[in-house]
């Protein structure tokens, strides 16, 4: 997937999720910001995408040592990340909000990335095996296909729109 579909899908994804737990993503510039951060930080491994370009001394080392879609497309850097920033955020404020829209964003890149061809190694570095959704590639999405990926960006700004109010009122009260 390319930028346009992890951020708009990774709001969607994300504001979905949290509602679940009363988080309103798009109450905070902080949590969106973080939302938005989170679904393009698996992509640092890739020096010629948005947040690779902007961080590149890192985004080349990382590459370079472990190629793309490994180590940052994997649960155990979701799980180590989403612990690191759920203690910072509990000794700070107490609270696990910030966390648990992080773990959102940053899942929501790895599904999305599920969904094309190559899939991710979801349990690296325990195995490289890809997971893929569907099972069939045949439904799954080649990455930089302009067509499929223009029509998933035109459903995630559908769904958007449409569970406004689940995001402003949250899961339970809409």
């Amino acid at each position: 997937m390319r930028t346009p579909n992890h951020i708009a899908g990774g709001l969607v994804f994300t504001g979905i999720c949290s509602s679940l737990s009363g988080v309103n993503v798009f109450a905070s510039p902080l949590c969106m910001g973080l939302a938005v951060g989170a679904a393009l930080l698996p992509d640092i491994d890739h020096p010629k995408s948005l947040i690779g370009s902007l961080l590149r001394p890192i985004s080349v080392a990382i590459n370079r040592r472990y190629g793309h879609r490994t180590v940052t497309h994997s649960g155990v850097t979701l799980a180590a990340l989403t612990l690191a920033i759920a203690i910072a955020e509990k000794l700070a404020s107490g609270a696990n909000s910030l966390a648990l829209v992080f773990f959102f964003a940053y899942f929501s890149h790895l599904m999305l990335d599920m969904m094309t061809l190559q899939g991710v190694p979801l349990l690296y570095p325990i195995t490289k095996n890809p997971f893929v959704i569907p099972g069939n590639p045949g439904y799954r999405i080649r990455t930089g296909d302009l067509r499929a990926e223009a029509v998933m960006f035109c459903l995630f700004l559908s769904l958007g729109l449409f569970l406004l109010p689940l995001f402003e009122h949250g899961f339970w009260t809409s």
